[in-house]
């Protein structure tokens, strides 16, 4: 599971509540509706987009080998 960067938590946490019957992660913050601070990889579109790819591929290939 991926979440905003900029979500408090709290609606997150009722999800996983609400999915205790299985395994459920919640893999790390996006960026979704706003770029990172400036001085950060992540302040330009190309860098923030960067940032989600690779938080997304690299929480995959975890649970894949989790899962072997």
């Amino acid at each position: 599971m991926f979440v905003d960067t900029s979500s408090s938590g709290r609606g997150i946490k009722a999800v996983q509540a609400g999915v205790l019957a299985k395994e459920f992660n919640v893999s790390g913050g996006l960026f979704v509706d706003a770029m990172s601070s400036p001085g950060t990889s992540e302040e330009t579109y190309i860098g923030m987009m960067r940032y989600n790819i690779n938080t997304i591929v690299n929480s995959l290939q975890t649970e894949l080998a989790y899962q072997e």
